[in-house]
């Protein structure tokens, strides 16, 4: 049975259920995908998981020319040293040092910046600088900017591979905790790498 890409979907991260197959994840543009049963609409997913799909969006390029309405998500520490990394760059574009500090988020929580129309989202993996995050903090740390998301309309964010430059986290198991935290929303996530 023949998929067609659906108008405006190029790039984008799809999940195909298939039954022989299970959660297939696929790039498209997609043509045919071989399978000896019936196939579930593009976007489906198996029985009893939200019907709402993930969209990540992966491009080359700077981070910090995306668009001006989606916010932007980084990781850091507790105590917000941002002396490395993009996270330099976040200080020097949003500055608010303080502010994250006064917030006392613990690992696994989210510190939040307001810039303009748009959130700053400091995810906060691991307790000092030179530690080093644990997969459980990046999901706690998700699950609290989604929570946070969802409370205040943001509907598209753009970040690097998160945790997976200097903190060194695998990108696989990162980008399927993205799926799993947003996959019941229509939050629309980029990220950006270059």
């Amino acid at each position: 049975m023949p998929l067609r890409p659906q108008a405006g979907m190029q790039g984008t991260r799809v999940f195909v259920y298939c039954p022989c197959l299970q959660a297939l994840r696929l790039q498209l543009p997609l043509t045919t995908v071989p399978c000896s049963q019936p196939m579930g609409a593009v976007g489906a997913v198996p029985a009893g998981r939200g019907s709402i799909q993930t969209q990540i969006k992966y491009i080359k390029g700077d981070l910090f020319t995306c668009p001006r309405r989606d916010s932007l998500a980084h990781c850091i520490s507790e105590d917000c040293r941002m002396g490395a990394g993009i996270a330099v760059l976040f200080k020097k574009k949003f500055g608010g040092i303080q502010e994250l500090l006064d917030q006392q988020k613990k690992s696994g929580e989210v510190a939040v910046l307001k810039r303009d129309d748009r959130y700053i989202y400091y995810l906060i993996t691991k307790k000092r600088v030179s530690h080093k995050p644990t997969y459980e903090n990046m999901q706690k740390s998700l699950e609290a900017m989604k929570t946070h998301c969802l409370n205040n309309g943001v509907t598209d964010i753009s970040m690097p591979r998160i945790g997976c430059g200097l903190d060194r986290l695998e990108w696989d198991k990162v980008s399927a905790l993205l799926e799993e935290v947003f996959e019941d929303t229509d939050i629309k996530i980029t990220v950006y790498a270059l």
